[in-house]
């Protein structure tokens, strides 16, 4: 059985990153939170948008790898 959610819908997401840190290794940072696509959205579009807006809001995320990524529908 399959379940049909529409992209108009709300959706939850979880995104950690890695990132070098200043003066070597690597730093970890992660988001979580709702997000509702527009109707044409695909999951790829979702993801190049949370990546661009957490470049937006750390610039040392600016060309994270992702570590992890969760894009689920909001509702219980």
């Amino acid at each position: 059985m399959s379940t049909v959610t529409s992209l108009a819908s709300t959706w939850h997401y979880v995104l950690t990153l890695q990132f070098p840190a200043p003066g070597g290794g690597f730093g970890v940072s992660s988001k979580h939170g709702t997000l509702t696509p527009p109707p044409d959205w695909t999951r790829n579009d979702a993801l190049r948008w949370l990546l661009d807006d957490a470049a937006r809001e750390d610039w040392m995320l600016r060309g994270a790898n992702v570590l992890f990524f969760s894009l689920e529908p909001n509702g219980l």
